[in-house]
């Protein structure tokens, strides 16, 4: 009775009928033969998915993605969809790279102290902001798993490599001069920004060769009061490279 209930429900938010109904009914059922859900969990993950404003199609193609999402977060399908959507939504992606996004949280997740809802935690505070920085979904999970590690978790990591990114980027004099006496620049001679890692790895090489007070006065300049833990997060972890790495030799989401 409760499948029943939200095949209607998808009925009737996703304009769903006939064979197009029938095929959401066997994929459900299908999917509750194949993984850990019940037939009714992935029912309403489709749901939920045809809520976000995917189409029929694109719920079909990303329901599975949403599923491991879900096994390897140990959440629901509600929050796993979320997480999922909003993921593709903050970097510009088209549902049929839902798997991206899912991987790149899992192997984030496997290779750092962070967990799937935390890592969705951060990208909701951060993910429209670093993907306007030139940064993918793969870097940013990398980040926010680093600062995991140095025990910045969840929302709070999100904001924290927010107020970062924008403190590195502000045109203010005393953030301009900063990068002039350290020899580094944000952007490349025509305004482009640089890649983020390489831009992290030069100014921990110039910040290394000052003496420790210039260097913390550097740091709070470039940073900001707040997003300066980040930033020394980053310094302490040489960059992203290394977690970067560790993700590519992570178990990605695959049940």
């Amino acid at each position: 009775a409760e499948f029943d209930v939200l095949l209607k429900q998808v009925e009737m938010f996703g304009g769903v009928t006939g064979d197009e109904l029938e095929a959401v009914r066997q994929t459900a059922l299908q999917l509750g033969r194949d993984t850990k859900f019940s037939s009714q969990d992935a029912a309403g993950g489709m749901l939920d998915l045809l809520k976000s404003g995917q189409s029929l199609e694109e719920a079909l193609a990303t329901l599975p993605d949403v599923l491991d999402l879900a096994a390897v977060g140990e959440m629901s399908l509600a929050e796993a969809a979320g997480i999922a959507t909003s993921g593709l939504a903050q970097f510009q992606l088209d549902a049929d790279l839902s798997r991206t996004v899912v991987d790149a949280l899992a192997q984030a997740a496997n290779a750092s102290r962070a967990d799937v809802r935390g890592l969705g935690q951060g990208l909701a505070n951060v993910g429209p902001i670093a993907n306007n920085f030139g940064l993918d979904v793969q870097e940013t999970a990398a980040i926010l798993g680093v600062f995991a590690n140095n025990n910045i978790m969840g929302a709070e990591a999100g904001t924290q490599l927010k107020s970062m990114l924008l403190n590195l980027s502000r045109p203010t004099e005393e953030v301009q001069q900063a990068y002039t006496e350290l020899g580094v620049s944000f952007y490349d001679t025509e305004g482009n920004l640089r890649d983020f890692n390489t831009v992290m790895l030069e100014l921990d090489s110039a910040l290394d060769a000052l003496p420790v007070e210039q260097q913390n006065e550097l740091m709070q300049r470039l940073g900001g009061s707040y997003g300066i833990v980040g930033l020394s997060a980053l310094r302490a972890s040489n960059g992203i490279g290394d977690m970067l790495a560790e993700m590519e030799s992570a178990p990605d989401a695959g049940l």
